[in-house]
């Protein structure tokens, strides 16, 4: 019986992991910042993240800005009026959008728009080559870069958000005070968009949550097929080689982004409904 009764024992704090978390003889640990040494590169983690998320910032704000801009007023739209042949429509494509894989349809921009076999309107791999450049000149030349891989990573994002600002707004559109303004005789424009809008909003932002992780973890598909050395790829890369700083690293960065995403979103809540607030024990 004595086999089952746990053996509890303390070595210190001089081992390893603490050394590695709190850091000891000099060393800063995790908690003062640093993150250790690349296995590949000998650089520090720190400053390999450091140069691959600001690509991936540049590529997932651009795409997650585009994907709210049009997705949330689409979806609106389609559920203030469900059924009707804009819904539909609106729906059949988003769906078919939402079906395309990344890979595929970020091979097809390339072949239509990138220099392959038809047209040649936009760069098909990586950001450019902004050395020497004014900073204006440098984000014109990063924007005609960015123009293929935003598309890829905007289309499957729509498809998801338009589809729940929908069925909040649907859902929205039923309550009893949407009747009562109904009833007050005011434009289907005004009911839609002040009382209904406002009121759709808690799952949309409930949604947004997740995008802060995205914006810094990126699109690794989309990193891979144009040539993007953003943090997508360079998690990739890191997996192959087994250079485990940097995923430690990108996963401990992925968590804090996630748990300020979900900081944001509960703040963001106190916006979009006055009936929400933080009470004095923290809580909504």
């Amino acid at each position: 019986w004595k086999s089952y009764v746990p053996s509890i024992r303390w070595y210190g704090a001089r081992n390893q992991f603490h050394r590695w978390l709190l850091g000891l003889d000099g060393y800063r640990g995790l908690l003062l910042g640093n993150l250790g040494t690349s296995y590949r590169s000998g650089r520090p983690v720190a400053q390999e993240i450091g140069r691959a998320v600001g690509i991936t910032l540049r590529l997932s704000l651009a795409a997650i800005m585009l994907s709210l801009l049009l997705a949330v007023p689409l979806g609106v739209l389609a559920g203030g009026r469900p059924g009707s042949a804009g819904d539909r429509l609106s729906s059949g494509l988003l769906f078919l959008l939402y079906a395309v894989p990344a890979f595929w349809a970020g091979t097809l921009l390339i072949i239509f728009f990138g220099g392959g076999d038809f047209l040649s309107w936009f760069p098909p791999y990586g950001l450019g080559d902004t050395y020497g450049l004014t900073t204006w000149e440098a984000i014109q030349v990063q924007a005609h870069h960015l123009v293929l891989p935003v598309l890829c990573m905007v289309y499957p994002t729509l498809a998801y958000l338009s589809r729940q600002a929908r069925g909040s707004i649907t859902s929205v559109m039923q309550q009893p005070f949407i009747r009562t303004a109904w009833a007050k005789g005011l434009s289907p424009g005004r009911v839609l968009w002040r009382h209904g809008f406002r009121n759709a909003l808690l799952p949309v932002i409930t949604l947004m949550a997740g995008l802060f992780p995205f914006a810094i973890g990126g699109s690794l598909v989309v990193e891979v097929v144009f040539s993007i050395n953003g943090m997508g790829k360079l998690t990739l890369d890191a997996l192959n080689a087994r250079d485990y700083p940097i995923v430690f690293g990108v996963v401990i960065l992925a968590a804090t982004f996630t748990l300020l995403g979900y900081l944001v979103s509960d703040l963001l809540y106190t916006r979009a409904d006055p009936r929400i607030r933080l009470g004095q024990s923290g809580k909504i």
